[in-house]
């Protein structure tokens, strides 16, 4: 359910890459002529198109993807919390939705899920693998939909502070960098930044977030983007070394909270109530996080965690 967004280049963090003195004006100048500031009520409301077609290619790249994600970890299980989930809709005629849940080592928590209403032009759906604390690799997480045109978002989500853990910066992100900027410069995808500043500051500088038109091209480009993070994501885990004991605890904790705190603080959610209600959004929200889970966290790790402790003001 969260909302599609990507970081703002001029915000959230201290400026550098493209808007803070890339030495490429000409891609700075098109990335500020074309991006997109508009939230997903103003898309969807500029018009209604039928776009069952893009929702059954879009769930079915998700599959693909799965299916890699599977083949590389064949210990995952679904967590029977998930099964209540299978699917869910609200009034008649409204979006209906499903949610599915899985672990297994190193995955501590895997979301496959959709939220869809084609036939006016709207579907969102995740696949979100949350690592488990016994590495330290960047977790690895998309959204597609059309809103109404094609949407992607897909970001590696850090596990430490980048500001000041270098080594985790460039041990991962700078490898991801020239990959980036190669879709970036792509005049067909429009970069879409999210208005919530809280979303803005979960993301990476390399997550891709991106509108575009709703072509075969662009599908193919979506294709190419997300099976490349898969295997940038794979070869990390296969050169991966194990955390030391003396540190899993504190990144499982922190793990937790970004699951949790990215969940609860989606401004999407309030239009997720308007449809399904605040006692099902609510429950939804806690399987994105994993707070009614019924298997063990990866190291057996604690499943507590607190709330946010500030939500934005205009939440």
């Amino acid at each position: 359910m969260r909302e599609p967004a990507t970081r703002d280049p001029r915000g959230a963090r201290p400026a550098h890459g493209l808007m803070g003195g890339s030495g490429d004006p000409a891609l700075t100048s098109r990335v500020m002529a074309t991006e997109s500031l508009q939230h997903v009520t103003e898309l969807l409301d500029a018009g209604t198109v039928d776009n069952t077609e893009w929702f059954h290619k879009l769930w079915a790249m998700t599959a693909e993807l799965r299916a890699r994600v599977d083949a590389k970890f064949p210990d995952l299980v679904r967590d029977p919390s998930s099964i209540p989930h299978d699917t869910y809709a609200g009034e008649a005629g409204g979006p209906q939705g499903h949610m599915s849940t899985w672990v297994g080592e190193p995955i501590d928590w895997m979301v496959h899920s959709n939220l869809v209403n084609p036939t006016i032009g709207f579907c969102n759906m995740h696949l979100s693998m949350w690592l488990g604390p016994t590495v330290k690799v960047p977790h690895c997480a998309f959204a597609f939909g059309t809103f109404p045109d094609l949407f992607l978002l897909g970001d590696f989500p850090a596990r430490t502070d980048t500001i000041i853990d270098t080594e985790h910066l460039f041990t991962y992100y700078e490898s991801v960098n020239t990959f980036w900027l190669k879709h970036r410069a792509n005049e067909n995808l429009r970069p879409f930044t999210s208005r919530a500043l809280y979303v803005r500051d979960t993301l990476s500088e390399t997550a891709f977030c991106f509108l575009a038109d709703r072509t075969e091209e662009n599908f193919a480009t979506y294709r190419e983007i997300a099976n490349g993070m898969l295997d940038i994501w794979f070869a990390w885990l296969d050169a991966a070394v194990p955390t030391p004991l003396t540190e899993q605890a504190a990144l499982a904790d922190r793990d937790l909270k970004v699951r949790r705190y990215a969940a609860e603080l989606d401004p999407a959610n309030a239009l997720a109530v308007r449809y399904f209600g605040e006692e099902k959004v609510a429950q939804l929200e806690r399987q994105l996080w994993g707070g009614d889970r019924a298997l063990p966290r990866i190291g057996g790790f604690s499943n507590e965690c607190a709330p946010p402790a500030m939500r934005p003001s205009n939440y």
